[in-house]
């Protein structure tokens, strides 16, 4: 057997049974001349010895003979060779009265301050109503047996090899155990056949601290009583100023797991990890170490859990999570599948797929899992939009013998639709309905917004009929989804329809159904009904967002009610909604359009006062405002300050400053910017391509404004109707009737029509050329 104890402490075991009313400890050291306080060794005639001392305490059935104690005396031989005990003869001592002291009080007031913290024990027993408690500290369970101990036939069924280290121990009537416990700190002094006392005249003063006192004390109280009864004097004794120690700790841990109460437990470990409970005589780190060192302990698989749970709630980093989870399995243990599912939602939820998926691939065929096992990490596939790995855990999930879920697949098909993989999703979604698998309103809406997004409006209206059509009945964010498109398309009516319908079956309206509303009766221009909703949203008990005021204060702009638009903006402010970016950025477009930049930069300094910082759409309004008020050299100092906040003009920008130019028919400017755009990755689109033709049109240039209609035409970009009637008026100007008349074949090619004017035009050089 290796000795747990080193060369600087003093090791003793005790044998003992428990007497049925008091308890006494009687100890007796044979053959010790002298504990050297220096190097902590225990020596015998001047030489070193590993000597360690047997005591016995039975617990008798009877009352009349309670109490019979003894000394057993056995020298390990070798670390090889355990097996060679020297066992000497039994003793039996003069005991005290059962009246004398209590076993627990006696025990802790001689021998507590022999415990060690670099030794704690692991595990506690649950108390019978004949149970006597014993509790130490950095104790090692030899033993135990029935009747009074036999040193003739009873120490061979001592564990010496791998003996299981306990804390608390009960010893049930006519039963004796055997335990050993490491003693250190004795200090200076001879101690010379002892009972329970130590000469103070030959050693240091060693006394327990009144802490110690009461941790001892509320051990014993702990485990005497239920658990909860346990937690509410572990409380007590926080709020009191107790500092708690593992052992302390220790004790109501395992007490509440072995009443199975894990929650409990979990709970009391987020209150360590939170800083809710804090003491001077640990910490964190070496709490959880030593809870988790004890591998023989029948609970540390479920210590491990609790605290790999605890920090997961806790919302800590997720590697310390880890690190224990790691450790778990690294020593032996298979975690619950609760447990894993935990720790890789947690990775999922804080946007470490990558880690989920090494874990998950990692201990595979090692670890328990279950459906929701998968289902999390389909759920961290839709979220990164890695739809590859999303079909492997289909795969794998049928290869590993789970039957995929609804749930499951409507996460891919989810995937599949923000994705932009409609047909993939609609495959799945017919795979389902092969598999027997009951589409539910979730797989329902998620494809239904998926094909509407893809701008499949058709296929979209015919899945949501068939939902109806199947029993699927439609919840809100399925309305919701739907009145959106109706009212995207202008069908107001229609949206209402929706409206009443789901009000009709019960189903509640958000302020998103609201504001979807709202948004198409402002597109319709419809404002008075808008701000009606505006009202019955408060009657309906929801709280107007700052969406919803956006979205009137924008309704309002495009209707050019400016007034009314800001009365809306100070009647938010004064009701505690704060003003976001988009906000402004309507504010500022309205006013930009009616030309007046001084109340658009009072919005700008303003928004900034407020800590918001302009955007590139921001900048963008700023610079189409001043390019409305003919003052382009404001229009490009606003670009310029762009560049300089590190944001990059997009194709809006470069439309707005084009339009200025040419509307003040600067096209040397207006046609050095178009060409600049090559050099960065913005491509010029329709508007800006009808933009310049319109400007070269104005000023005669019929071969600039042909040339870049053929440009646009070979980019597959079909010019308006305004570029084609512009152009083929100036080609006709400048007598170019043949190309005239190719344009206009191509306009009438592409479905636009010409104008009367230039139909009649073109006929005529047509008839010229014949």
């Amino acid at each position: 057997m290796v000795s747990p104890f080193t060369d600087d402490s003093f090791g003793c075991s005790f044998l003992f049974n428990a007497a049925k009313s008091q308890q006494h400890l009687l100890v007796r050291l044979h053959n010790v001349t002298r504990l050297c306080h220096s190097k902590r060794m225990l020596t015998v005639n001047g030489g070193q010895m590993d000597r360690h001392v047997q005591a016995i305490l039975h617990r008798s059935r009877h009352v009349a003979n309670s109490n019979v104690a003894g000394i057993l005396e056995y020298e390990k031989i070798s670390a090889k060779n355990h097996s060679k005990i020297s066992i000497k003869g039994l003793q039996l001592p003069t005991l005290p009265p059962n009246n004398q002291t209590s076993f627990v009080a006696n025990f802790s007031n001689k021998f507590s301050c022999f415990a060690t913290a670099q030794f704690p024990a692991n595990d506690t027993s649950i108390l019978g109503a004949e149970a006597t408690l014993a509790i130490f500290m950095a104790t090692t369970f030899l033993g135990q047996g029935f009747g009074n101990f036999n040193p003739q036939k009873d120490h061979p069924i001592f564990n010496l090899v791998n003996p299981v280290e306990k804390n608390t121990m009960s010893v049930p009537s006519g039963k004796w155990i055997a335990i050993r416990f490491r003693a250190d700190n004795l200090g200076n002094g001879d101690l010379k056949e002892k009972f329970c006392h130590y000469n103070p005249k030959n050693r240091a003063e060693v006394k327990m601290t009144q802490t110690q006192l009461q941790a001892v004390t509320l051990l014993s109280k702990m485990l005497k009583n239920p658990p909860l009864e346990a937690l509410s004097l572990f409380n007590s004794a926080t709020q009191q100023g107790l500092y708690h120690t593992h052992q302390s700790i220790t004790v109501i841990l395992h007490h509440f797991l072995s009443f199975d109460m894990p929650s409990y437990a979990q709970s009391l470990i987020q209150r360590v990890l939170c800083g809710g409970l804090t003491s001077p005589l640990f910490t964190l780190s070496s709490l959880l170490s030593h809870l988790t060192q004890d591998t023989r302990n029948f609970n540390c698989p479920l210590v491990y859990e609790v605290i790999i749970n605890a920090h997961v709630n806790s919302q800590l980093q997720p590697e310390q999570a880890l690190f224990y989870f790691d450790q778990m399995i690294d020593k032996g243990f298979v975690p619950q599948s609760t447990t894993l599912n935990n720790v890789l939602n947690f990775l999922v939820k804080r946007n470490k797929f990558e880690k989920a998926w090494f874990v998950f691939d990692r201990y595979k065929g090692r670890i328990v899992t279950d459906a929701y096992t998968f289902g999390i990490l389909m759920k961290g596939c839709r979220d990164t939009g890695d739809l590859k790995r999303g079909f492997q855990v289909l795969d794998q999930m049928s290869s590993m013998g789970y039957s995929p879920n609804v749930v499951v697949y409507t996460t891919l098909i989810d995937g599949c639709c923000k994705n932009g993989e409609v047909e993939k999703a609609k495959e799945l979604f017919c795979k389902m309905e092969e598999l027997g698998l009951v589409a539910n309103q979730y797989t329902y809406t998620v494809l239904i917004n998926g094909l509407f997004k893809k701008g499949l409006k058709t296929d979209g209206f015919e899945l949501y009929e068939k939902m109806k059509l199947d029993g699927a009945l439609p919840d809100l964010y399925t309305y919701n989804c739907v009145m959106y498109e109706c009212c995207k398309d202008g069908k107001i009516s229609e949206a209402y329809e929706l409206f009443d319908e789901m009000r009709e079956r019960g189903v509640a309206c958000n302020v998103v159904t609201y504001n979807t509303l709202i948004w198409g009766l402002c597109g319709e221009k419809k404002m008075r009904e808008a701000e009606k909703l505006l009202v019955q949203i408060k009657q309906d008990g929801l709280s107007p967002t700052i969406v919803t005021y956006t979205t009137l204060i924008n309704g309002y702009c495009h209707t050019w009610k400016l007034n009314k638009a800001l009365s809306l903006f100070n009647q938010l402010k004064s009701f505690g909604l704060t003003p976001s970016l988009t906000t402004y950025n309507v504010l500022i477009a309205g006013f930009s359009r009616t030309e007046n930049p001084s109340r658009v930069l009072d919005l700008v300094r303003e928004m900034e006062e407020r800590g918001i910082s302009p955007s590139q759409v921001t900048y963008t309004i700023l610079i189409d405002a001043f390019a409305r008020s003919f003052d382009m050299e404001k229009a490009v100092q606003i670009l310029s300050r762009m560049k300089k906040a590190n944001l990059l003009p997009d194709v809006c920008t470069y439309g707005v400053l084009i339009n200025g130019w040419c509307s003040q028919g600067n096209m040397k400017e207006a046609s050095m910017l178009f060409r600049s755009m090559d050099e960065t990755s913005v491509r010029p689109n329709d508007v800006i391509y009808n933009t310049m033709i319109s400007g070269y049109c104005k000023e005669g240039s019929s071969y600039k404004a042909l040339k870049l209609l053929q440009e646009m035409c070979e980019k597959r970009i079909i010019p308006n109707e305004a570029s084609y009637n512009m152009t083929i008026q100036v080609l006709w100007d400048d007598e170019k009737w043949e190309d005239a008349q190719i344009l206009c074949t191509n306009m009438i090619k592409y479905g636009l029509r010409p104008s009367k004017t230039l139909f009649d035009i073109t006929s005529k050089a047509k008839a010229i050329n014949v």
